[in-house]
């Protein structure tokens, strides 16, 4: 998996990295249980992945986003463990375990959250999601809950959970389960509503509904994000001609079992909160629900993985076309474009070495490169987050006119002036 995801560890902070560095600032460590208030300023209630987590990563290293990548990545392969442990429980087969884990290893869905520390949420979740579903299938039924009050606290989709194993088995520790989940929703929505912006808006039409259920099954069968838009790239041609040789062998393959449904009802289930998002597509989703499109597979093909080679060519296939999506991804996706945009300009930045109370001014260098900078540093939190409080960030495109006089000036380049 490292060969697949080394990347990651080298990719700077962007966006909401930022504002998650402000939003765990506390004096002392008493007041760590204020990460568990829910505040308007943050849209989700996610105070373990989130402040906790940022917060306790910067205490232990300080600003070294290289070691935030580690501990996502670690944990990464803790889900691993763990989605083999669950799909042994389904299938007959073990290769088909150890191919279906492998499978969400190296799945190019997990680009995001082990590429931007924002989304450390899509990490953590699924460790308690697994780890509650694991439990409850053994029948550990104390430990379900505590895993998945746990999941609850580190980003809400795990609010399916309880719902994903009502499809295994009903059982009366199913219902605090629930009112957690309950809970949880008039905590974020009525009681301390937020506004979520017009990316967030739903539609109960069938169309949406299809339209993103078609979406995500493309991404599920590894295809990477954006795909289509640079089908002229070699890496992506690669990742195409792998990934269509894996599907062929596994379809050649292919026999309907009853039990099927159980894998299926996982994977739409878990995404049916973010199907009926008008204007929001993301694979990160499939955080819990990618493991149920893998058992369907498993379930479908079980003659695939009768002989060592033909198990050993289905991992490979996968495997190389995985890696040249990831690579093309870390080429053009705007999560990268972003870190690699804001750690030039905070680099210009340090070289300036800026007194407190300085204001720095991000000017244009061609139309609209100072709005690019603006997205990558999250306004003016990244400035604040590194440097200070006292600081102040100001870009040409949202800011036009006179400046203070204790201005310091930087251009603004876009991701393509720095290729």
């Amino acid at each position: 998996m490292l060969v697949v995801w080394w990347p990651a560890l080298f990719t700077f902070f962007s966006q909401d990295d930022f504002t998650h560095l402000l939003i765990s600032r506390i004096d002392d460590f008493s007041d760590v249980w204020k990460f568990f208030i829910p505040v308007k300023t943050a849209i989700f209630y996610r105070p373990l992945s989130v402040q906790l987590s940022t917060w306790l990563f910067v205490y232990i290293f300080n600003l070294k986003f290289f070691w935030f990548h580690a501990v996502a990545l670690t944990m990464h392969v803790v889900n691993v463990v763990l989605v083999y442990k669950l799909l042994s429980r389904f299938v007959k087969h073990y290769r088909l375990a150890y191919l279906g884990a492998f499978i969400y290893g190296v799945h190019p869905v997990h680009f995001m959250s082990l590429f931007w520390m924002a989304e450390f949420s899509m990490v953590l979740a699924p460790l308690f999601a697994f780890a509650a579903m694991l439990a409850f299938v053994d029948k550990k039924h104390g430990w379900f809950l505590v895993w998945f009050t746990l999941g609850l606290l580190s980003n809400e989709l795990v609010i399916m959970v309880p719902f994903i194993l009502m499809l295994q088995r009903k059982t009366r520790w199913l219902i605090p389960a629930f009112v957690a989940a309950g809970a949880l929703m008039v905590l974020r929505f009525w009681l301390v509503p937020v506004s979520l912006g017009s990316e967030y808006v739903m539609s109960f039409s069938p169309v949406t509904w299809v339209i993103n259920l078609r979406w995500q099954v493309m991404r599920s069968m590894g295809l990477p994000e954006g795909f289509r838009a640079y089908l002229n790239w070699p890496s992506i041609q690669l990742a195409v001609i792998f990934l269509s040789g894996f599907w062929a062998i596994w379809l050649s393959s292919v026999q309907i079992k009853k039990r099927i449904l159980l894998g299926i009802g996982w994977y739409v289930l878990s995404l049916m909160p973010v199907l009926l998002l008008v204007h929001h597509q993301s694979p990160i989703y499939q955080i819990i629900g990618l493991p149920g499109f893998i058992l369907v597979i498993m379930l479908l093909g079980e003659k695939a993985v009768e002989s060592r080679l033909k198990f050993g060519i289905l991992a490979g296939l996968f495997f190389v076309g995985a890696f040249w999506s990831v690579r093309a991804m870390n080429d053009y996706h705007w999560v990268t474009k972003r870190a690699r945009i804001a750690r030039y300009h905070i680099e210009k930045l340090q070289t300036h070495n800026p007194p407190p109370n300085s204001s720095i001014i991000f000017l244009n260098t061609v139309p609209g490169s100072s709005q690019e900078v603006y997205m990558a540093l999250a306004g003016d939190h990244a400035v604040k987050a590194l440097f200070g409080n006292s600081y102040q960030a100001l870009f040409e495109d949202f800011n036009p006119g006179a400046y203070p006089p204790n201005a310091i000036y930087i251009l603004s380049r876009t991701g393509n002036q720095m290729q």
